[in-house]
Formats: structure tokens, C-alpha cells, sequence
């Protein structure tokens, strides 16, 4: 017989964010040559901090560029990223921000 017992409980929560954009981003129209920049906000709707990371395919490296690329959000908080385009063109592509 154990001389004592601790009961423990316990709970977890899963890492979740929101993009204020929701599941497409759109540029205003931008000439050939030209760049244009929007600001993407980034929420945390999770009640644990979540490190994140903007996964770009190869096709998207070619077009645009994101700033920052990873970070930390604290629950209930928001970051911004900005995406700048760079390279004008019709892109049909998906990127991926991991938590």
C-alpha cells in the first residue's frame, strides 16, 4: 500500500490562429515592374502561445515575400506579417502558416 496519493488533472489545449483575411489574399492591381505590400494580421484564438512559421511552395518564393517569417503569439494577441508581392503575375498557389 502506497504511503500516499496526489491525484492530478490535467488539460490541454490545441494551437489555433486566425488570418484576417481568411483563406485568400488579394493584392490591388499592380503594374509589370512594380511591387505592392499588404499587411496580413495574424490572431491567436487559442488559449496557449503559438510559435508559427509561413511555409511559401517554390512557386510562391518566386512572387512574394513575407516579413516576418516565424514568430511567437501569446494568447488572445495578434501579430502582423506583411507580404510583398514582387512579381506580378496570376497565382494559384497555397501557402501554409504552421503552428
Amino acid at each position: 500500500m502506497p504511503l500516499a496519493q496526489l491525484l492530478l488533472r490535467g488539460s490541454g489545449h490545441d494551437p489555433a490562429l486566425a488570418l484576417d483575411c481568411g483563406s485568400s489574399l488579394f493584392f490591388r492591381p499592380t503594374c509589370a515592374g512594380a511591387s505592392s505590400s499588404r499587411a496580413v494580421t495574424v490572431r491567436n484564438t487559442s488559449r496557449v502561445p503559438v510559435a508559427w512559421r509561413w511555409v511559401l511552395s517554390k512557386l510562391l518564393q518566386e512572387a512574394v515575400a513575407v516579413e516576418p517569417q516565424v514568430g511567437r503569439v501569446y494568447k488572445a494577441a495578434i501579430v502582423c506579417s506583411t507580404v510583398h508581392l514582387f512579381h506580378v503575375c496570376l497565382i494559384r498557389a497555397r501557402c501554409c502558416l504552421l503552428h
